[in-house]
């Protein structure tokens, strides 16, 4: 296993989902809606964590040319796992949310709402 494939992927991800973070925060900006901290600060931190991640997971020497199918399954796990999660930092900056818990649980609502259209929101919240 290569760990540096690894943390370079998936700190290619944390940026990502950091610069994306810019296009709300320029947008409660435009409207002032008050909540542009909760969009700055994680924004910030995703940035900041996903460069220095970037640059300290450079690869020495050359590039491996080959990446085992043990190393891109991790990636990618880890990947949608830290989407999930840092996608949920602005809810609890803002303090819409009181855990991480709580807003994978909503997005499992919608996406069995959006999966089955017969089931009720009712019988999803128990």
């Amino acid at each position: 296993m290569n760990p540096r494939v690894v943390i370079r992927v998936n700190a290619g991800v944390i940026l990502a989902i950091g610069l994306a973070l810019l296009v709300p925060l320029a947008l409660s900006l435009l409207y002032r809606d008050g909540s542009w901290a909760s969009f700055l600060l994680p924004a910030t931190l995703m940035v900041a964590a996903g460069v220095v991640s970037f640059r300290l997971s450079r690869p020495r020497g050359r590039a491996p040319e080959y990446v085992p199918n043990r190393d891109v399954y991790l990636s990618v796990t880890l990947a949608w796992t830290l989407a999930a999660l840092l996608g949920g930092t602005p809810f609890l900056v803002e303090g819409t949310f009181h855990s991480l818990l709580e807003v994978i649980r909503i997005l499992i609502i919608f996406r069995t709402i959006l999966q089955d259209d017969q089931m009720t929101i009712s019988s999803l919240i128990v």
